[in-house]
């Protein structure tokens, strides 16, 4: 079977996973930014990679680039990975 990137578009098992892992990095922003735990703890952000760090006493905040790269490599791989499995079970 071949596989087209063209394909991971019209796919919904691929957007779905896309959306799943958008929805889990969006879901890691937000329980800390609207619960906090507690203003002295360092905070990442990021699933399954932290992305950013931030907290703490002094309020620092860094962002890592790495972890970003990983964390969009992952979804991508996982998108590709679960179309390719769908379609061979498809035909």
């Amino acid at each position: 079977m071949k596989f087209s990137f063209a394909l991971l578009v019209k796919s919904s098992a691929g957007r779905i996973t896309l959306l799943l892992f958008g929805g889990l990095n969006l879901w890691s922003w937000a329980r800390h930014r609207f619960f906090p735990l507690c203003c002295d703890q360092q905070i990442s952000f990021g699933f399954p990679f932290p992305f950013q760090i931030s907290g703490g006493i002094a309020g620092s905040s860094e962002f890592y680039i790495l972890g970003l790269l990983l964390d969009i490599a992952t979804a991508l791989t996982a998108a590709v990975l679960v179309t390719w499995i769908a379609e061979v079970f498809r035909s």
